[in-house]
């Protein structure tokens, strides 16, 4: 009995020390593996800190003073490493901005400890060349040898801050130009609304006035004509529109009565840029059967910078009445010519014959 206990005992205590073999090998194994795992995280993170392209600091939180940065943040600063870990946080901002840097700081430190969410917040970074660099700062709380860090990311802003100035500044020019644009626009509405007006005024004059008027255009067509062109001319605007110099519709003669050729007409002479003035010529209206004697002028439109004109503003001026009247009097003073020559032709008989008389009652006294 005394010797299976012992046995027992035995065994009891082999199975102990085994035990805690086991227990020490599997703690060592798992603290071996905690040690590997937490030196690959501090490699990565390392290299993350190291080649990240923002700046980056680790501050105590405690002291406030920086304990390590990356390449990034020499850049920014233009300082060194060295220069940079030891420096209090407030010292990595303008010294003007030093109540507002303090209140960041805090205000970070609450964000990551108690919302566990980073927000960025604008600042600015003093270079060591006493330059202010505006900077985006993010910030995160970690925990380092049993000691509380705040690691502060800053990213430059500058170029984002001059696109932003070059953003407002194109604003305010689009918006000068909007101005400058709205303001053209009205000026060319109401410049429009004149042409519209005076158009309308040319129309009203244009078909409303006495003369006849009409438009030649440097193809020798023609593109408009008034009322009274018409009915001084007997056509249908129809007729007359889809007519040209040509047409034998058109039958012109001179004062004398001769036929006017085409190429001496009125618009032949302004197609070629001479304007005619008062051009005395009949035309042959198919609606009476007779001759209308017109009074022609005829003037060049030019577009700008052409030499050749684009169309002939012709009017007509009705002078029938004038010419008939003319012609009646060229006959009464013809009628009065030939009376007059032939109450002279009388006088002078008489006379031929009272000299006749004289003589003959001379000589009889004469005689006696």
């Amino acid at each position: 009995m005394g010797t299976q206990q012992r046995k027992q005992d035995s065994l009891a205590s082999k199975a102990k020390v085994a035990l805690t073999a086991i227990r020490e090998e599997g703690s060592s194994a798992t603290y071996r593996e905690t040690e590997s795992t937490v030196k690959d995280s501090e490699q990565s993170f390392r290299l993350l800190f190291d080649c990240a392209p923002d700046a980056m600091f680790v501050a105590n939180i405690e002291t406030g003073i920086i304990e390590d940065a990356n390449q990034a943040a020499t850049r920014l600063l233009l300082r060194s490493k060295e220069e940079i870990i030891g420096m209090h946080f407030s010292m990595l901002h303008p010294p003007e901005m030093l109540e507002k840097t303090k209140e960041h700081f805090h205000t970070h430190i609450l964000q990551s400890e108690v919302n566990g969410d980073l927000y960025p917040i604008e600042h600015f970074a003093l270079r060591s060349d006493g330059k202010a660099v505006p900077i985006e700062v993010m910030a995160a709380s970690l925990t380092f040898d049993n000691s509380k860090k705040l690691l502060g990311i800053f990213r430059d802003i500058s170029r984002r801050r001059q696109m932003e100035d070059e953003l407002r500044e194109s604003a305010m020019q689009l918006t000068k130009l909007n101005m400058a644009l709205e303001k053209e626009l009205d000026e060319r509405e109401k410049i429009e609304l004149e042409l519209r007006n005076r158009k309308a005024r040319f129309e009203t004059l244009f078909n409303c006035m006495a003369q006849g008027a009409f438009y030649w255009n440097q193809n020798g067509g023609l593109s408009d004509v008034n009322p009274s062109a018409l009915e001084l001319l007997g056509l249908s605007r129809e007729q007359f529109l889809k007519s040209d110099a040509s047409s034998p519709l058109w039958k012109v003669i001179n004062e004398d009565g001769s036929e006017l050729p085409i190429e001496e007409r009125p618009s032949s002479f302004v197609l070629r840029g001479r304007p005619v003035r008062e051009k005395i010529i009949g035309v042959f209206n198919p609606k009476t059967g007779a001759y209308v004697w017109l009074a022609v002028n005829a003037m060049p439109q030019f577009r700008e910078n052409e030499s050749q004109p684009a169309e002939v503003f012709v009017t007509l001026h009705d002078i029938t009445d004038t010419k008939q009247m003319e012609s009646e009097l060229r006959k009464s003073q013809e009628n009065l010519e030939k009376r007059v020559e032939e109450r002279t032709l009388e006088l002078q008989n008489t006379y031929g014959q009272l000299l006749h008389a004289e003589k003959l009652s001379a000589i009889g006294s004469l005689s006696a």
